[in-house]
């Protein structure tokens, strides 16, 4: 495994292998594993300790004692100690609808903040759902035009100060098609001809995304003004789709020039 030892590495996309690696070498008659990195104190350690902790289900602080107890010298950093203590709240496993494992990844798609040599489990973000009732649309449905982004080449500005939230590129934006009673989707309330927000793909610049908040408001960053909010766990479109998660700029609130 090719990672450097640094916080911002993300060694969690490795944990359910180099567990499952250990285990099935371990079950052999007389058989031993050999862990090892440069110096034996974060990297390795780490691996251990992810290990120790699923096979004794022991938490986190346990674990590194009983490692210490045979190498003092351990001290995995403080990324990997959070990234192992991830791993046994998403149960020993990666489960990219997990709150916590988004916000991981999360700060890891941001630029300049993955190490050199790091491998990729992938940006959450790209491979976010966009759900109907628990459903996946078919892969051959396409955005109607009531809940289309704005056209390529238009970018969101703050109704109030008029300060670009979100430049000129359409990726940004995370289309759906209006809930229909072709997927079974069900609505609390009727659903409305045209969607009332834009849903849109997380940004640096709104507060609060990685501080453990499920929700929030959206404030536009030059002039604070409320241009919507946003739900780890989802929230219901006035279409009647429901958007996980939900990053929502409120039409009324922003423009498309």
């Amino acid at each position: 495994i090719e990672l450097q030892d640094v916080e911002e590495a993300n060694l969690l996309q490795h944990l359910p292998m180099t567990c499952r690696f250990i285990e099935e070498a371990l079950s052999r008659q007389d058989q031993r594993v050999l862990v090892h990195c440069q110096a034996g104190v974060s990297r390795s350690a780490a691996v251990v300790i992810a290990y120790i902790m699923k096979m004794e289900r022991l938490p986190y602080e346990q674990a590194l004692a009983y490692v210490q107890t045979t190498r003092a010298s351990v001290c995995p950093n403080a990324g990997f100690s959070e990234q192992c203590q991830l791993f046994a709240t998403m149960n020993f496993t990666i489960d990219e609808h997990h709150l916590h494992y988004r916000q991981f990844m999360l700060r890891q798609s941001r630029p300049g903040e993955y190490a050199m040599g790091q491998g990729g489990h992938g940006s959450w973000m790209a491979r976010c759902h966009i759900v109907v009732n628990g459903s996946l649309p078919p892969s051959t449905t396409r955005p109607s035009p009531a809940t289309a982004p704005p056209p390529s080449g238009l970018s969101i500005r703050c109704r109030k100060c008029r300060s670009v939230a979100i430049p000129p590129y359409a990726s940004a934006f995370s289309p759906h098609r209006r809930a229909t009673s072709a997927y079974g989707a069900s609505s609390t309330s009727s659903p409305s001809a045209q969607c009332s927000s834009y849903f849109v793909e997380p940004m640096d610049w709104i507060d609060g995304l990685t501080d453990g908040s499920n929700e929030g408001k959206i404030l536009c960053p030059k002039c604070a003004a409320k241009l919507g909010q946003y739900n780890w766990s989802g929230a219901q479109c006035s279409c009647g789709a429901w958007i996980t998660p939900a990053i929502a700029l409120h039409r009324n609130r922003v423009d498309a020039l």
